[in-house]
C-alpha cells in the first residue's frame, strides 16, 4: 500500500486512515464497526444514520447494480432502467445529504455503459454529472484521479485536445503524483497520449 500525504506531516501529527471504504454500504460499515465495538461519528455515518430514505435508496441502488451486472449483454436495457433509477434515487436525497454516493455510483455505471457502446458524448455527460456531485472528500474514495483520466480519454477520442489537457492537469493534481513520470506510471492507459 502506498499513501501520499496531501500536505506536510509534522513530527507528532496524527495520521488517520479509514479501515473501511466510505463507499461501503452504511449498514455493512455499521455492522463491521459493531464487531469492533466501535461507533463511528464521522459526518458520513451521522448523515446516513439519520437519513429516513437511506434504506430505500440503498435497496434501489443495490437492485440496479444487480440488474446491470445480470444484463451486461443488453446495455440499452440497462440504460433505460438506469435513467429511471437515477430519478428514483435523486428523489430520496434531501439538501442536507452532501454525500450522494448511490447517485454518483449510478452515474458512473451509466457512463461506463455508454462508453462501451461507443457513445462517448453521453459517457462524458454522466462522468461530468458524477464529478459535479463530488464537491467534498468523497471524490477521493471514488478515485477522482481515475475518473478525470477517463474523461481525458473520452475527450481524446473526440479530438478535443484543450479538454484533454485540462483533464490531465486535474487528474495530475488529484493523483498526488510527484511528477509526470510518476503520473504516467500510475495511469498507463493515457500515458502514451501525453507529451
Amino acid at each position: 500500500m502506498v499513501i501520499h500525504a496531501s500536505s506536510d506531516i509534522q513530527k507528532g501529527d496524527e495520521i488517520w486512515h479509514s479501515y473501511i471504504s466510505p463507499l461501503t454500504d452504511f449498514m455493512d460499515r455499521k455492522e463491521t464497526f459493531n464487531c469492533w465495538k466501535f461507533k463511528c461519528d464521522c459526518k458520513l455515518c451521522e448523515i446516513e444514520a439519520n437519513d429516513k430514505n437511506y434504506l430505500k435508496r440503498s435497496e434501489i441502488a443495490k437492485q440496479f447494480n444487480e440488474f446491470a451486472e445480470a444484463n451486461k449483454e443488453s446495455p440499452h436495457i440497462v440504460i433505460v432502467k438506469g435513467e429511471s433509477v437515477l430519478k428514483e434515487i435523486r428523489e430520496t436525497y434531501d439538501e442536507k445529504n452532501e454525500f450522494k454516493i448511490q447517485l454518483i455510483s449510478v452515474h458512473m455505471i451509466l457512463s461506463g455503459i455508454y462508453f462501451d457502446i461507443d457513445n462517448v458524448i453521453k459517457s462524458i455527460e454522466y462522468l461530468e454529472a458524477a464529478i459535479s456531485l463530488m464537491d467534498n472528500l468523497i471524490k477521493y474514495a471514488f478515485n477522482i484521479a481515475q475518473i478525470t483520466v477517463n474523461l481525458a480519454h473520452c475527450y481524446l477520442l473526440l479530438g478535443n485536445y484543450p479538454k484533454v489537457k485540462e483533464m490531465v492537469q486535474k487528474a495530475f493534481k488529484f493523483s498526488f503524483c510527484i511528477d509526470m513520470d510518476h503520473f504516467k506510471m500510475c495511469f498507463p492507459e493515457i500515458a502514451n497520449d501525453l507529451p
